[in-house]
């Protein structure tokens, strides 16, 4: 009897094991492609995170803004970084030797013996141009007369120069190299926009606009009245041929 009982118990025993094992093989079978599934899901929310968080890291902390572009002078980069001049720099020069002639001199100073026209740039070609109209007279074997034109070269530090140039003439005159003495100027209305002469230097500035400075010096042995009236009328030619000669 107690043989049979415990048969019956190891018997109830095994079947219940077997079941037991059927029970953990099935549900690891049939979660396996629940388990690719949901893997699949994590990547593909994880990964534009992942992309973002990986820019982000690769971002370089020190980096700043781009500058801004260089100021140009009249279209071009300036070496400097900064416009050295305005366009007034690049306002052309018409040639002085070509404003006035031999033929036109001579009816202002009658025939001149060994005349001679010699160009002669003294604070370079693009800020200045002179020109040096030469003769032989009795009195003064190198008489003759400059023509000189500027243009304003400093017109990013001081745009009305054309005007401070001519006023400090009027204002504080000039004093010659190697000597103590201050000339004088007075106002000289006859060309330009006003200007300013010393007979006793025998130069005569006048201006156009805030562009332009022009001299008319001489070496000349004609009075005052004179050369004050070869001044003006010499001067009118000289703007009467500026535009025409202008090199664009």
């Amino acid at each position: 009897m107690k043989l049979n009982t415990f048969l019956i118990a190891l018997l109830i025993l095994l079947v219940s094991c077997k079941n037991e094992q059927n029970t953990d093989v099935k549900p690891s079978t049939e979660s396996a492609p629940a388990n690719q599934e949901s893997s699949s899901q994590a990547t593909d929310q994880t990964a534009p995170m992942a992309s973002h968080e990986g820019k982000t890291a690769n971002a370089n902390p020190t980096a700043v803004a781009p500058t801004a572009p260089p100021v140009t002078q009249n279209g071009k980069p300036s070496e400097y970084g900064q416009s050295v001049y305005t366009n007034s720099t690049l306002l052309p020069i018409a040639e002085p030797c070509a404003l006035v002639n031999q033929d036109y001199l001579e009816s202002v100073f009658g025939k001149l013996t060994q005349f001679s026209v010699k160009p002669g740039n003294t604070r370079g070609k693009e800020a200045a141009k002179s020109c040096f109209f030469r003769w032989v007279t009795d009195a003064k074997p190198n008489a003759g007369i400059l023509i000189q034109i500027m243009n304003n070269s400093v017109s990013d530090e001081v745009p009305n120069w054309p005007t401070v140039f001519i006023q400090s003439k009027l204002t504080d005159g000039e004093q010659q190299a190697y000597s103590d003495k201050r000339y004088t100027y007075k106002p000289f209305n006859e060309l330009g926009n006003g200007g300013a002469y010393s007979q006793e230097l025998g130069k005569y500035h006048w201006r156009l606009g805030d562009d332009y400075v022009f001299l008319l010096a001489f070496n000349t042995d004609l009075s005052a009245d004179k050369q004050y009236k070869a001044a003006v009328k010499i001067g009118k030619e000289v703007m009467k041929n500026y535009q025409a000669n202008i090199k664009k």
